[in-house]
């Protein structure tokens, strides 16, 4: 999820060298997203260093990726089960739609190689990074966090497992379908 101590994205690399991020407070964001768990972008937005807005845009227009507002989407119509949930939660992207063998793919860092690589593994499809705003995607990605937790919870629910008897596996000699202990070859 996040790069090693004193490494960033190429994303935090270009914020450097366009003067949006000093070296030392790069450096420093980095080392303190390895420390809790999270993306160097995610990192950068909570120190308010430059705000999720900011982030989005300068990515959009520093590596000619699509930039999209997620508020202006109604997430209730997202393809969202184009992309596992394990994937969604760990990487922070959402399916934003698909067309022919490409997988439109919503991140807050179009950087991560790493990402993009292992949505296209396990979709099968080209992925099309779109840009969007980190604290919105946040908020969609926890949304199916709770959403996924919900329906299993429903779906094992009404289960009545009241007549099943849970054994370690094996069959008992009674049991066995086999009448003779001489093996079948």
């Amino acid at each position: 999820m996040s790069a090693a101590p004193g490494t960033f994205s190429a994303l935090g690399r270009a914020l450097v060298q366009q003067g949006r991020l000093k070296q030392a407070d790069a450096t420093a964001l980095q080392l303190e997203a390895s420390k809790a768990g999270v993306t160097f972008v995610q990192q950068l937005v909570a120190s308010r260093k430059l705000s999720a807005r900011d982030v989005s845009q300068f990515a959009a227009l520093a590596f000619g990726y699509p930039l999209l507002d997620l508020a202006a989407v109604d997430t209730d119509q997202l393809p969202l089960n184009l992309i596992d949930n394990k994937i969604v939660a760990n990487h922070r992207v959402i399916a934003l739609g698909k067309r022919g063998n490409r997988i439109f793919v919503g991140m807050s860092d179009p950087t991560n190689e790493q990402v993009m690589q292992e949505v296209k593994f396990a979709t099968g499809m080209t992925m099309e990074p779109v840009v969007v705003e980190d604290d919105k995607l946040s908020i969609i990605v926890k949304k199916l966090g709770e959403s996924s937790g919900k329906s299993l919870e429903q779906m094992t629910e009404d289960v009545d497992l009241s007549g099943v008897e849970v054994t370690d596996g094996r069959r008992s000699p009674r049991s066995s379908p086999r009448t003779s202990t001489t093996p079948r070859w």
